[in-house]
């Protein structure tokens, strides 16, 4: 029996905190910046740009030392909140390519794209429509295709001269592996890696060279994890957040804005998003939170609990609309919307005693645009509530 070929898609959006701080504020491109992140005892530098890395700054310095490397560094706190809105928005992009996309922190996720094994046009456009759609946001990403999560990953990561999109074939993760440094596989920690080092086995290649049973007299348990990843072998699937119990959809305004009406068109995008995964998936939600940051970074947070377990449009508009009313105490412009669901539970579905129902033409009406969106995406806009 013939077995499928497997394509997995990597999406990431390099220097993440770095652009989406540029987002934020466009005067801050092509200045040294730090992002850093404040604990009990000291101050660490989360994230750095290329203008601040050319200075000797790196990811996990410490702030004083940063400083001392570069002083014309702009220094900007660790915004969490704000990060989490990007990263969901860019996933939100990235769901569309396959029902199996799996979230990864910091604007990152794979897809399964197997399912188009036997159209390799689809593949490569489906990567450059998820990059260009991303790039309407105003921020930059890349994509990288492979066989598997790993190879896809490094790709990804290795590709900034390549341009935004790379492609590794079936058969040559070997060869795509061999010329990089070891300290990508993820089975390299700091202390493997300080061995590696000592051993000269810096690059893939040389560490791939080596038989298994040599590596497990090295490395112990981790040597059959190199073996593998050296030679580009990675089973592991990519992993749907179906078992979750709850879906987050956020957007980042650029620029921030305090019009009521731009709000709402992008709140009601964000419902008939959740409305339409709700449904693909046959689940229902209970509980609706909103949270937003104004431009000043200030937070607001605003929930409310359905009278019953809903998946239809109509409902989720409504509830949005009563949530945006509620939280909006302010004329300053918003930078971030996220809309989350909680409590959401199994589709439970009663049948009718009667027929033609108003109810029945409603899900009939939201099947039809759920399928028209399926094959044409959703630009296509959104219904309006009534």
């Amino acid at each position: 029996m013939q077995t499928m070929e497997r394509h997995v898609a990597h999406i990431a959006v390099p220097e993440f905190h770095v652009q989406m701080e540029c987002l934020r504020e466009p005067q801050l491109k092509g200045w040294p910046l730090a992002v850093v992140q404040t604990g009990k005892t000291r101050a660490l530098v989360r994230a750095a740009s290329q203008e601040a890395r050319t200075s000797g700054i790196q990811q996990g310095m410490l702030l004083s030392a940063a400083k001392s490397l570069c002083r014309d560094l702009m220094i900007l706190p660790y915004d969490t909140h704000y990060y989490q809105s990007g990263s969901a928005a860019v996933f939100n992009l990235m769901r569309r390519m396959s029902p199996l996309a799996e979230h990864a922190p910091l604007g990152r996720g794979y897809a399964d794209l197997s399912y188009l094994s036997k159209n390799p046009a689809r593949l490569s456009n489906i990567c450059y429509h998820t990059i260009k759609d991303i790039r309407a946001m105003g921020i930059g990403a890349v994509a990288a295709l492979a066989s598997n999560k790993l190879v896809s990953m490094i790709a990804a990561r290795t590709m900034q001269s390549q341009g935004n999109f790379y492609r590794v074939t079936l058969g040559h993760e070997s060869a795509f592996l061999a010329p990089h440094s070891t300290r990508l596989l993820p089975a390299v920690e700091d202390q493997t890696w300080r061995r590696l080092e000592l051993m000269n086995l810096q690059r893939i290649g040389m560490l791939a060279s080596l038989a298994c049973n040599d590596l497990a007299v090295l490395f112990g348990r981790r040597g059959r994890s190199l073996y593998e990843q050296a030679r580009g072998i990675d089973l592991t699937p990519v992993i749907p957040e179906k078992e979750s119990h709850e879906r987050v959809f956020g957007v980042v305004l650029s620029p921030d804005t305090n019009d009521i009406d731009v709000l709402r068109d992008r709140l009601l995008r964000l419902a008939e998003e959740a409305g339409t995964l709700l449904r693909a998936e046959r689940l229902a939600v209970l509980s609706l939170i909103l949270e937003i940051e104004y431009s000043d970074r200030r937070p607001a947070r605003t929930q409310i609990k359905l009278p019953q377990a809903a998946c239809d449009d109509l409902a989720l508009k409504q509830a949005a609309e009563q949530l945006l009313n509620k939280i909006l105490k302010r004329r300053v412009g918003v930078r971030t919307l996220l809309f989350r669901l909680v409590q959401i539970v199994p589709l439970v579905t009663q049948l009718s005693l009667f027929e033609n129902t108003l109810e029945e033409k409603r899900q009939r009406l939201e099947t039809a645009l759920d399928k028209i969106k399926g094959r044409f995406g959703d630009k296509i806009g959104y219904a309006r509530t009534f």
